[in-house]
This record gives structure tokens, C-alpha cells and sequence, in this order.
């Protein structure tokens, strides 16, 4: 299984890190604060933001375009920043993306 994971930041950079060690503390520096669950519009798919990111976070355009047009949000409602896209394993452990999931990310980012 892989172990990369990834991240759209409120500035519409698209990256990947690896996933290693105490998937919580990944979680919560690479959102800058305490975790907050989302599904994403991509099966398997998990979507993890600060849970106070409204009162400390920038607005995220790309990750609130891609919740609302999947149905995943309130009307009005928004993401703000940083989201980290992970899966997990038959266990319920957070694992990394698949080559599959990925590529439907991308798509999802850069439709053709």
C-alpha cells in the first residue's frame, strides 16, 4: 500500500508527502491544528481539515469547488484551509492514496 498522500492549500497548490510515522500528528501539522473528517466525492477517499479553520484559515476555493460540486456542502458553506486526502485499510487505519484514487483526484482537479 502506498503511504502518499494529498494536499491542496488555500494558495491552489497541489502536492503530495509521504504518510509515515503517528498519522495523527501528520494530520494535525499538515492542517495546522485539530482534525476534522470529511467525506470526499472520490470512493474510498477521506478529506481531513483544521476544525477551526473558518476562525483561523483562509478560505481553500479548489477544495470548497470540488465539495460543493460533488454535494458535500451547505449552500454558503465553504472549506478553509488546508485539506490532506488520505484513504485507509480494511483495519480502519488512515493509509496512503491508491495509483487509482490519484488519478481520480486529478481528474477531479483538472477535468479534461
Amino acid at each position: 500500500m502506498s503511504n502518499q498522500i494529498m494536499i491542496i492549500n488555500t494558495e491552489g497548490m497541489i502536492g503530495s508527502a509521504n504518510l509515515e510515522g503517528n498519522t495523527l500528528d501528520t494530520l494535525q501539522g499538515l492542517v495546522g491544528g485539530l482534525i476534522e473528517h470529511l467525506p470526499f466525492p472520490v470512493s474510498g477517499v477521506d478529506a481531513w481539515i483544521n476544525e477551526e479553520g473558518k476562525y483561523l484559515c483562509e478560505p481553500n476555493m479548489i477544495a470548497t469547488s470540488i465539495m460543493r460540486d460533488g454535494g458535500y456542502l451547505f449552500p454558503g458553506d465553504w472549506i478553509a484551509g488546508t485539506m490532506v486526502l488520505t484513504t485507509s485499510d480494511a483495519d480502519g487505519n488512515t493509509t496512503g492514496l491508491s495509483d487509482k484514487q490519484a488519478r481520480a483526484i486529478i481528474n477531479l482537479l483538472y477535468p479534461e
